[in-house]
């Protein structure tokens, strides 16, 4: 009691580290080298005490686990570890680089002063790359719209991509769609949400192919195929590819490119074969970058059919029903028959089928009868979408 104050300096030490934790990786989705698509993500990891508290200043050595995917880590080309001191906010970044090959990829996270103390990445993946011409394809919702005679009638036009493996390509990749009759709403797509697809509609107006039939080419940057020999899944020199020439909209059907059929200006003068995978002699001998195509055909149909007879008895009577110009009615036509006048019994029991289905050519049907005879009348109706009837007159022989 009584003695005079006295004071020092005390050394708080930090509370411990206790938890090493993962906290997210962005994007969570990186694509092959050269895809197109983002080929980089960043990694945080955070060092926190008993509390839960942040750490700053604390040493985190950062590794991947899996070294054989091609992946790099902090620096591009390099998979060596790295050690790296949390910030205020008690995390460490470091960078993940894709490299050729498609796989999950994990990074281990160690403090340096306690290896105990760890954790290991999460959801980050090498999805994919460039479309690949074996891997696309276009589809139609309606094989034969109700548009020769009218406008406005609409099919949807799909674009499925795919890359050399078989895994979705970047969202963002752009698809252009051009076609020989009608107009493209709209004229490109591009793919979202992962599912490597995108769409556009092809609608019925002016011009429109004497014949009916429409022509729709789709195309999108890409890359040629090629056989990986050495199973590094990137393209070496002398492994054999397809290569591909000028894409182009094969309106005639001739299988070969026509002077003035649309086509995609590249360069390029190599013998090539033509056909689909595009048009003779503008191959450049290189394998690499192309347009990646296909095509769709779809059938502007007249809203008149004609409706003729290939077999009839007692029991049934068999149709032949095609537009005017020889193709499919417009999908969803109605098949309708009717006893109209003869014996007391006859009946139509059912037709199959009632509604014309999705195809490009003529459909058969046929008319089910009960207790028919000789001499009953029926009529086959077919109705167009848009309600546009065509009637045949049948006598049972």
């Amino acid at each position: 009691v009584g003695a005079n104050p006295l004071t020092g300096n005390l050394a708080i030490s930090l509370a411990p580290a206790t938890n090493l934790q993962f906290v997210s990786a962005s994007p969570t989705t990186i694509f092959l080298a050269g895809s197109g698509g983002a080929t980089q993500s960043q990694l945080i990891f955070k060092v926190v005490n008993a509390t839960g508290g942040a750490l700053q200043g604390v040493d985190v050595r950062l590794s991947l686990v899996n070294t054989s995917t091609d992946v790099s880590l902090d620096t591009l080309g390099s998979q060596v570890a790295v050690v790296k001191t949390t910030d205020l906010a008690g995390q460490v970044t470091v960078p993940v680089f894709s490299g050729a090959v498609p796989s999950p990829v994990q990074v281990k996270a160690v403090l340096v002063a306690n290896n105990s103390i760890e954790t290991t990445s999460s959801i980050l993946t090498v999805a994919s790359g460039r479309a690949a011409q074996s891997r696309s394809s276009a589809a139609l919702s309606v094989f034969s719209i109700e548009g020769f005679d009218i406008d406005g009638r609409t099919s949807v036009v799909t674009m499925s991509l795919g890359d050399r493996q078989g895994n979705p390509v970047p969202d963002g990749t752009v698809v252009n769609f051009v076609t020989e009759g009608g107009v493209m709403i709209p004229a490109t797509c591009v793919t979202a949400g992962g599912n490597s697809q995108c769409n556009v509609s092809v609608r019925a107006q002016n011009p429109r192919p004497a014949n009916g039939i429409v022509t729709v080419l789709a195309y999108v940057q890409g890359e040629e195929d090629f056989v990986d020999a050495n199973f590094n899944n990137k393209y070496d020199v002398g492994e054999s590819f397809t290569d591909l020439g000028n894409a182009y909209r094969d309106d005639n059907d001739s299988g070969t490119y026509d002077a003035g059929e649309f086509t995609v200006p590249r360069s390029g003068s190599s013998t090539c074969t033509g056909g689909l995978a595009g048009r003779a002699n503008t191959c450049d001998g290189l394998w690499g970058a192309a347009d990646v195509r296909a095509v769709a055909k779809v059938i502007f149909a007249s809203s008149a059919v004609s409706i003729t007879t290939t077999a009839a008895s007692a029991t049934a009577i068999d149709l032949s029903i095609a537009d005017l110009n020889g193709n499919s009615p417009a999908t969803g036509s109605s098949i309708a028959g009717a006893f109209v006048r003869g014996s007391t019994t006859c009946s139509v029991e059912s037709v199959v089928p009632a509604v014309v289905t999705n195809t490009l050519t003529k459909i058969t049907s046929r008319v089910n009868l009960k207790t028919c005879v000789s001499g009953d009348v029926i009529r086959v109706t077919v109705t167009s979408p848009t309600g546009v009837g065509s009637v045949l007159t049948v006598t049972v022989p």
